[in-house]
């Protein structure tokens, strides 16, 4: 909860660390997944914690749902936790199962989590891809652009995904951030996609996706960009 709230609970979450730790075989998977997204929101991750919870993750990952793997994933990308066989552990479980039960913000999430700790599994990756492009109009700005950012970053080829991705923020970079437009760029151009950014020709043509973003930062201005998004 304090988490939640944007607190800083750091000595608080020490004291349910230290209460926790001896009896996470106890703890459901939801609750091994909120200790360790609790850390990583407030920026606090200690050793033995996550140590821990990576173990009994890794041996009970058939028990979590969609939810809980994703989570899990992002909190450790999060905290700068690559947790390898953890990583390995929620492919071979994602490959056992699929993704069909993943909502949009879990695939988001989850892209980005194993492209963030440069965990490699391109299976994985395949079928994120593939869910994600039947709901990408139900992904929110900073999905649409993690997305795009966790392809780039991970070097996953993924022509139609962009070519999606592009079609579907162009109309609306109204609603992006400026951080959300500066990932976007930086992912479209990082990965060199240089038709799959640019859209497609249509009976109603999709703005260049650049021309689009051009024109959302000339409409706006850039005052509220940071240096790095600049």
């Amino acid at each position: 909860a304090s988490a939640a709230g944007g607190r800083q609970p750091v000595a608080l979450l020490d004291a349910i660390a230290t209460a926790a730790w001896p009896h996470l075989a106890d703890f459901a998977p939801q609750g091994l997944c909120n200790l360790v997204w609790a850390s990583a929101t407030v920026g606090h991750a200690p050793h033995r914690l996550f140590d821990s919870v990576a173990a009994e993750g890794t041996a009970r990952v058939a028990e979590f749902n969609a939810q809980d793997m994703s989570n899990m994933a992002w909190a450790f990308a999060k905290a700068g936790k690559p947790a390898p066989e953890l990583f390995d552990a929620l492919a071979a479980e994602v490959a056992r199962r699929g993704v069909g039960g993943f909502k949009p913000q879990e695939l988001a999430n989850t892209a980005w989590a194993f492209a963030k700790v440069a965990h490699a599994a391109p299976a994985l990756f395949d079928a994120l891809s593939g869910r994600s492009l039947l709901s990408l109009d139900a992904f929110s700005p900073q999905g649409l652009a993690n997305t795009a950012w966790a392809y780039a970053t991970a070097g996953h080829a993924a022509p139609e995904l962009f070519d999606a991705i592009a079609a579907e923020a162009a109309p609306r970079l109204s609603q992006f951030k400026p951080q959300e437009l500066s990932i976007l760029a930086w992912a479209c151009a990082a990965d060199g996609a240089a038709g799959s950014c640019r859209g497609k020709p249509s009976a109603a043509p999709v703005p260049l996706l650049f021309d689009a973003l051009a024109a959302e930062v000339a409409r706006r201005g850039v005052g509220g960009f940071k240096p790095q998004e600049l």
